[in-house]
């Protein structure tokens, strides 16, 4: 499937998703973050692809959002509230609720949305050239939207200074917050990272299903209800 802003493709259990638009960063207008929320939706409910990656062209990963054409102005509270944060939490949702692992792979820099898509996704793959910043702030935005799709991925006070901070971190910083799961180098990143994305699209769809449940509603339960969950999801798994 070719589009103006996405590139998708599907082979041996991964749909690709590649933002298209290198000129402008790959910056996401509203259109798009739909678009990108729909692909990701199908995908997941496709019996045939275990894992969903987003990756950018050109030389960044993603820039952030792109408001052209969009005004707020004479729009209420409640009107700003559903027709844009709404649809931006909505789209963290459907990384959330997607039944398989959404991957990106970052080759260079995600800022603003761009470094919250990167961080919301289940396994995040970075370049040693890669960097990720939340600047918002020097707009005076306090970034809770970006901070509600990161909260469970990376420490409290890793996460507050980097939203205050507004500072730019570089991969291996990425990576020992949790905002990354893995660093490639720079002159080999793709690669590596294409391999990584085919490991996991390696393993049973049921599997990848699992452990993503599991991850996702673990952390909530006290420990031996944890326990009980886990034996719960082992079982159903082995007797399919």
């Amino acid at each position: 499937m070719n589009t103006k802003t996405f590139l998708v493709t599907k082979h041996e259990g991964i749909t690709r998703i590649d933002l298209n638009r290198p000129d402008a960063g790959n910056a996401l207008t509203m259109d798009m973050l739909d678009g990108l929320r729909t692909l990701i939706n199908d995908a997941g409910h496709d019996p045939n692809t275990r894992v969903i990656a987003i990756v950018g062209r050109g030389t960044d990963f993603c820039r952030g959002r792109d408001n052209t054409g969009h005004k707020r102005e004479g729009m209420s509270v409640l009107q700003v509230h559903e027709q844009v944060m709404g649809r931006i939490l909505g789209f963290y949702g459907a990384i959330r609720q997607c039944p398989i692992p959404v991957v990106c792979s970052v080759h260079g820099p995600a800022r603003a949305f761009g470094c919250a898509l990167a961080g919301a996704a289940d396994f995040t793959f970075a370049s040693s050239a890669a960097t990720f910043t939340l600047d918002e702030i020097e707009h005076g935005s306090p970034s809770t939207l970006a901070m509600s799709a990161l909260v469970s991925r990376v420490p409290r006070k890793a996460l507050g200074w980097m939203v205050c901070s507004g500072e730019t971190l570089d991969a291996a910083t990425a990576c020992s917050i949790g905002l990354v799961s893995r660093v490639f180098d720079a002159a080999d990143y793709a690669t590596q990272a294409d391999a990584a994305i085919a490991l996991l699209a390696s393993r049973p769809r049921i599997a990848l299903q699992t452990v993503k449940k599991f991850l996702a509603r673990a952390p909530d339960l006290d420990p031996e209800m944890a326990s009980d969950f886990a034996g719960a999801l082992h079982a159903m798994v082995r007797t399919k």
